[in-house]
C-alpha cells in the first residue's frame, strides 16, 4: 500500500511538471517573434534578418525565400527595436518594429514597385510606420524635384522664387504630417520615433527690435546657436529602451555633435555633461555614454582630447563605468596615459633635440621667446606638405615679434626630411632631430598622427595643441600684436 501510494505521488509530480513546462513553452511560443515575409518576384532568394544598434547592424538570420517568394522569420522574443528584412545585392530593405506585443505579423511586397507595395497584416503599427514611411518618401521625393528645378532656373527669378516656395511649403507640410502622425499615434514606438526626427522649432530671438539693423543678423545666429545647443534633444524621450535598438538615437547625436556644437573644449565637456544629466533609464545611460566616448577617443569621428580626457578621469577611471569591458577600460587607461604628459595646461616635457644646421643639442625650455612652436612634422606626409606652407607664410610674419619654431621631423629616416625642407626654404626657423629611439620621442609626446603641433608660452607651458592655421593666427595677435 505504501509503494503505491508513493508511486501515485511520482506520478502526480511529474504530471504537474510537465504541465507546468508545456504551460512555459506555450506562453515562449507566443511571445516568440514570427514574422513572415513575402515577396512576389523574389523567388529562391535569400533575406536577410537584421537587428541595429546605433552603428552596429547584426545579422540574426538568413533566410531562403520558397517558390513562392515566401519566407518565415521564427525567433525567441527580441527587444523592442527597429528591425530590417535586407535583400543581398540590391539596395532594397524593409524596416519595421518588433514590440513587446508586436511581434507576430506579416509583410507582402512585390518586386515590381518594391517600396510601394508593402502591406502588413496583424500589426496596426507597423501599417502605421509603412504610411509614415511612404509619406516621407514622396515628400523627400518632391524636395529633390524642387531643388533640381532650382538650380536649373538659378537665373530667372520668377522661378527661384516660385520653387523656393515650393519648397519652403512642403517643409511645413512635412512638419505638419509629423505633428499629425505624434498624435493620432501617442503612445507607441512610432511616435517616438517621429519625435526623435523632429526639427527643434527655435523661437524669435528675445528684444530684437532693440539690436541694430547691421547686427541683426548675427544676433540671430548667435541665438539659434545657443538655444539649439541647450534644446536639440527636447524631442528625445530618453527613458525608452527601443531607441537603442536602432539607428536613430545615434543619428541625432552624430548630428549633434557633427554639425551643432562647437569643438571649443570648455563648451564640448559642458554639453556633454548636461546631455548625460537628461538620461535617468541606467540602459539608455550606458549606451549613450559608451557611443560618445568611443567617437571622442584617439581615432574617434569627432576626436576631442579634452573630452576624452575628461570622460576617462572623471568616469573610466573614477571606477563609474563597470559595464564598459575590461579591454575597452584597459584601452581607455592606455590612451589617457599617453595623453597624459602633454595634456593642456601642463610644462613641455622635456627630450633633448639636435639642431640640424650645426647638430648641437639643446632642449625646448632653454628657447627664450613669447610664443614657441614645436612642429612635428614629415615630408611623406601629404596633410603636412598642405599645412606648412600657410603655417611657415605665419611665422615670417610673427617671426620678429616673438614667434620662434622648432619644427622636428616626425621621422627617424630624416635625410629626405632636410632636402626637402631646404628645397622648399624652410630653413629660417630651428630645424631639428632626435638622435635616440624614436619610438621614445612618439610616446613621449602621443604624436600619433602629423603634423602634431605645440603651442608653447613664454615658461613653456602649452597653450594649445594642433590649432588650425586661422586659430594659430588668433593665438598670436592675441599674444603677439600688442
Amino acid at each position: 500500500m505504501q509503494k503505491s501510494v508513493l508511486l501515485l505521488f511520482f506520478i502526480l509530480v511529474i504530471s504537474w511538471s510537465c504541465s507546468t513546462q508545456n504551460k512555459e513553452d506555450a506562453t515562449q511560443k507566443t511571445n516568440a517573434v514570427q514574422i513572415g515575409l513575402t515577396v512576389k518576384g523574389w523567388e529562391n532568394q535569400k533575406v536577410l534578418v537584421e537587428s541595429r544598434s546605433g552603428k552596429k547592424t547584426t545579422t540574426l538570420d538568413t533566410l531562403t525565400t520558397d517558390k513562392n517568394g515566401h519566407a518565415v522569420f521564427n525567433h525567441a522574443p527580441l527587444p523592442g527595436g527597429l528591425y530590417l528584412f535586407t535583400f543581398p545585392e540590391k539596395r532594397w530593405f524593409i524596416e519595421y518594429i518588433i514590440d513587446d506585443d508586436n511581434q507576430q505579423f506579416s509583410i507582402t511586397t512585390d518586386t515590381t514597385d518594391f517600396f510601394h507595395h508593402i502591406k502588413v497584416k496583424k500589426s496596426k503599427e507597423n501599417k502605421a510606420l509603412f504610411e509614415y514611411q511612404l509619406d516621407v518618401y514622396n515628400l523627400r521625393r518632391l524636395s529633390r524635384k524642387y531643388t533640381i528645378l532650382y538650380r536649373k532656373n538659378i537665373k530667372n527669378a520668377d522661378s527661384t522664387k516660385k520653387y523656393k516656395e515650393l519648397y519652403e511649403n512642403l517643409s511645413k507640410d512635412y512638419q505638419k504630417k509629423l505633428k499629425e502622425y505624434t498624435r493620432k499615434y501617442k503612445g507607441t514606438f512610432l511616435a517616438t520615433i517621429i519625435n526623435v526626427s523632429k526639427e527643434v522649432t527655435v523661437p524669435a530671438p528675445p528684444h530684437l527690435d532693440t539690436v541694430s539693423e547691421d547686427r541683426k543678423n548675427v544676433y540671430i545666429a548667435e541665438f539659434r546657436y545657443q538655444y539649439l545647443q541647450e534644446h536639440f534633444f527636447d524631442n528625445v524621450d530618453f527613458s525608452d529602451t527601443r531607441l537603442i535598438h536602432t539607428s536613430i538615437l545615434t543619428n541625432k547625436i552624430s548630428e549633434y555633435y557633427g554639425k551643432i556644437v562647437s569643438t571649443k573644449p570648455d563648451t564640448l565637456i559642458k554639453v556633454t555633461e548636461n546631455l548625460l544629466s537628461k538620461i535617468s533609464n541606467e540602459e539608455v545611460y550606458r549606451f549613450v555614454f559608451s557611443f560618445i566616448l568611443s567617437n571622442v577617443e584617439r581615432g574617434g569621428k569627432w576626436y576631442s582630447e579634452a573630452l576624452f580626457l575628461h570622460l576617462a578621469s572623471n568616469y573610466v577611471l573614477a571606477g563609474k563605468t563597470p559595464w564598459l569591458s575590461k579591454a575597452q577600460q584597459a584601452q581607455v587607461k592606455f590612451q589617457y596615459s599617453e595623453m597624459a604628459p602633454t595634456i593642456t595646461g601642463r610644462p613641455f616635457p622635456t627630450l633633448e633635440l639636435t639642431n640640424v644646421l650645426n647638430k648641437q643639442k639643446f632642449v625646448v625650455d632653454d628657447i627664450h621667446a613669447p610664443i614657441t612652436i614645436v612642429y612635428f612634422w614629415s615630408d611623406q606626409c601629404g596633410h603636412c606638405k598642405r599645412f606648412t606652407p600657410g603655417f611657415h607664410e605665419l611665422y615670417q610674419k610673427y617671426r620678429k615679434k616673438g614667434m620662434m619654431v622648432v619644427a622636428v621631423t616626425a621621422t627617424n629616416d630624416f635625410r629626405n626630411w632636410v632636402k626637402y625642407f631646404v628645397k622648399k626654404k624652410y630653413t629660417d626657423w630651428l630645424n631639428a632631430y632626435y638622435e635616440g629611439d624614436y619610438n621614445r620621442l612618439l610616446h613621449l609626446y602621443n604624436i600619433y598622427m602629423t603634423p602634431h603641433t605645440f603651442v608653447l608660452d613664454k615658461n613653456k607651458i602649452i597653450i594649445k595643441k594642433d590649432p588650425t592655421l586661422q586659430e594659430l593666427e588668433e593665438i598670436l595677435k592675441q599674444r603677439l600684436d600688442k
